[in-house]
């Protein structure tokens, strides 16, 4: 196992008030251009005959999704399905060609699954005939209008394609959703993440995964025997989901960090031409308005200094020693003063701007930095841009990540990824993030993922049979009732 530093280079709003509305954003879908309008989030799954035995309609109550919800949590017996409904969604809204989502809808036994999002994109699979494995048709919907429809088969080879005479329409499809620009994140219960963001090498779909639910299904046709599923053993390094994340955090923070820095710099040439024609137009001002315009000069250079300094402690930016330039402002004769205003006016205006924008990107980190470090105990977990995240002792010596317990590798490696993710729509999908979890941690969980992804478009969907996680959080809990028990 490799040992070092953990390191990482880096990131609510109540939905009921924020919507993901893209109004007057077009999509063109072959030869039909669609407005989006309403919220990119989970309002409905339904599904009929999962397994050949349940069949579901699930949503929030009326009285709780008002508007777009952030959390919703799945709930229900040992072998009714809830890993498998959470797969489905993944698989069914990723658009990827090489993921093995259409190959993984296709292994699964129903007879229809439908996610809808917000108030009018529904995309629908479905199977006609007596089969509930194998070929299956896509339909998507905007209202009650049917936009287009593809169906698939499952050719010998054992890969899924569009049949000859909808191959356009699936093109189409998988553009649709494309461009619905939603970020996809799956936390297994093995705690490996797959997304639509990370490409093929995430993405590919093994034949042991679609086994675990057939062994579900075989599960259910025996009248749930078999009680709680059991998985597929991989023999990986226990680290490797971890490491990976943190290189995605750390790759996140970097390019954004480089966006930022590129704010309020201007070519040499814009800014002499700048400083030029402020002192072309400078004029002589009475002694006590320069005076107070020196004291604002050296104010403003102060703050932007204080700025630097909280910044510098992640990286960001190193920190601005101003010494000697307020220092020169203060004992400049008042004749020329004017002139140095001028002169810096355009430096202040640059550095103001190159904080404000790395200002998000260090509330961010901070943070992700004080949320973890609130559930971690004799251990800190730091940040410092050129070398990543380092998770130290309490009396500063460098773990690595097999030095932590499999709950603190699970939280890192959830907020890692939410980290991420908060950039845009997403759905973070978790099976029962409760795993590893202590009482005290299961209860705080769902509150910090929430507080986390405050002012972001992040909607998170559970399976959970933790009572701690459901008792706290009972107004967002969807219990799995087969529609012929209501």
């Amino acid at each position: 196992m490799t040992t070092g530093p953990l390191r990482f280079s880096s990131g609510i709003q109540d939905f009921s008030e924020t919507c993901f509305y893209r109004s007057g954003s077009e999509v063109t879908v072959g030869t039909m251009t669609e407005t989006l309008r309403g919220s990119l989030y989970v309002r409905r799954v339904v599904v009929d005959q999962l397994f050949g035995r349940y069949s579901y309609d699930l949503r929030l109550l009326p009285s709780v999704a008002q508007g777009p919800s952030s959390l919703i949590i799945l709930y229900g017996d040992n072998g009714s399905g809830k890993t498998t409904i959470l797969k489905l969604i993944f698989n069914l809204l990723a658009h990827g060609h090489k993921g093995g989502h259409r190959r993984f809808l296709s292994k699964i036994p129903f007879k229809l699954f439908r996610v809808e999002l917000g108030s009018e994109i529904a995309i629908t699979v479905d199977r006609t005939g007596g089969s509930l494995v194998g070929p299956f048709s896509i339909s998507l919907n905007q209202g009650t209008k049917q936009i287009t429809r593809a169906d698939w088969i499952l050719e010998e080879q054992g890969r899924v394609r569009t049949t000859p005479q909808t191959r356009q329409a699936g093109s189409e499809i998988l553009s649709y959703l494309a461009d619905l620009n939603i970020g996809l994140y799956f936390l297994s219960d093995d705690r490996k993440i797959r997304s639509n963001q990370y490409g093929h090498k995430d993405e590919a779909e093994t034949d042991e995964v679609i086994e675990d639910d057939l062994v579900e299904y075989r599960h259910v046709l025996r009248r749930r025997l078999g009680g709680v599923r059991t998985g597929t053993l991989h023999e990986e390094d226990a680290t490797t989901p971890l490491r990976t994340a943190l290189e995605r955090a750390s790759s996140w923070a970097t390019q954004q960090v480089l966006r930022g820095s590129s704010k309020g710099e201007q070519d040499a040439n814009a800014i002499y031409t700048d400083i030029i024609q402020r002192i072309a137009t400078a004029q002589k001002k009475d002694v006590e308005k320069e005076e107070l315009a020196k004291g604002q000069i050296i104010e403003e250079l102060e703050k932007q200094a204080k700025r630097s300094v909280d910044f510098s402690r992640y990286g960001l930016i190193a920190p601005i020693h101003i010494e000697n330039l307020t220092e020169s402002i203060r004992v400049a004769p008042s004749s020329v003063f004017p002139t140095i205003v001028e002169v810096l006016r355009p430096y202040v205006n640059g550095l103001e701007a190159r904080l404000n924008a790395l200002q998000p990107i260090h509330d961010n980190i901070d943070t992700f930095c004080g949320i973890v470090n609130s559930f971690y105990r004799d251990k800190k977990l730091t940040f410092n841009l050129p070398h990543g995240p380092t998770v130290e002792t309490s009396d500063g010596d460098p773990l690595s990540p097999g030095a932590l317990s499999s709950g603190e590798r699970q939280l890192l490696l959830l907020f890692c990824n939410i980290l991420v993710a908060k950039d845009q729509n997403s759905v973070f999908i978790i099976d029962e993030p409760e795993i590893s979890l202590n009482v005290k941690w299961q209860r705080k969980l769902v509150r910090t993922l929430l507080d986390f992804t405050k002012g972001s478009y992040v909607q998170f969907l559970l399976a959970s049979h933790s009572i701690e996680l459901l008792a706290g959080h009972s107004d967002h809990v969807v219990k799995l009732i087969d529609s012929d028990d209501r």
